[in-house]
């Protein structure tokens, strides 16, 4: 019963220095923002537009709007559930300093498309 204790507190310490690790890096410069946008893979796009969200950058307005109702879910630890549309409203909502009208969740609303595509025409 001890043994199992420490070896799952290992695991969970491991797991919260490999977060504050990755988490701690995200005033990078726009080459790596702009190489994570032109990854395939999920996680590498929800990184991007975490970093895009958590530093109000607005050089990427465009890249958030771009297939802003995309569907698709990261199984990523890091991003696990979430899905692009809930990252990019995410971004949006920081870049912005707005509150969207619905809830933010996985799914795409289209009442928060519409609100965010508004503010962009007229920011």
């Amino acid at each position: 019963m001890k043994n199992q204790f420490v070896t799952l507190l290992l695991m969970l310490m491991l797991m919260l220095i490999s977060f504050f690790n990755s988490s701690c890096s995200f005033n990078k410069n726009k080459e790596d923002v702009t190489m994570l946008l032109k990854c395939n893979n999920l996680s590498d796009k929800m990184n991007a537009y975490y970093i895009i969200g958590e530093n109000r950058d607005t050089n990427y307005i465009d890249s958030l709007l771009t297939n802003l109702d995309d569907p698709r879910i990261s199984n990523n630890l890091r991003f696990k559930g979430m899905s692009i549309y809930q990252c990019k409203i995410v971004a949006l909502k920081k870049i912005s300093k707005k509150n969207p009208p619905n809830e933010i969740n996985n799914r795409p609303d289209s009442a928060n498309i519409k609100y965010y595509l508004s503010w962009a025409r007229h920011r």
